[in-house]
């Protein structure tokens, strides 16, 4: 009654395991990867929180931190520019 049915269980268990392994290995790769951007960014934020101490800087490097801390703070787009788009709420002037 079955007997045609076991014919496929091979290949098909074979794909399987196949789909198994490399869906974990491309989450591995890409939960590193996501490790070192993460790494960096929080590498990113103490170097350019540095100027908050009582060390003096040359004007060159203040003005590259100041540059690059809205980048540190992830405040990349405007809380009032993705309010406005996602709810439709208009900010307060």
């Amino acid at each position: 009654m079955f007997s045609g049915r076991n014919e496929w269980y091979p290949p098909i268990a074979a794909a399987i395991v196949a789909y198994i392994a490399a869906t974990w290995l491309l989450n591995v790769y890409i939960s590193k990867s996501f490790s070192f951007i993460w790494a960096m960014i929080n590498t990113l934020q103490i170097i350019i929180h540095m100027p908050l101490m009582a060390i003096s800087y040359p004007y060159n490097a203040f003005l590259m931190s100041k540059l690059a801390m809205a980048i540190a703070n992830l405040d990349i787009l405007s809380t009032d520019w993705i309010s406005y788009l996602v709810f439709g709420i208009k900010a307060k002037d």
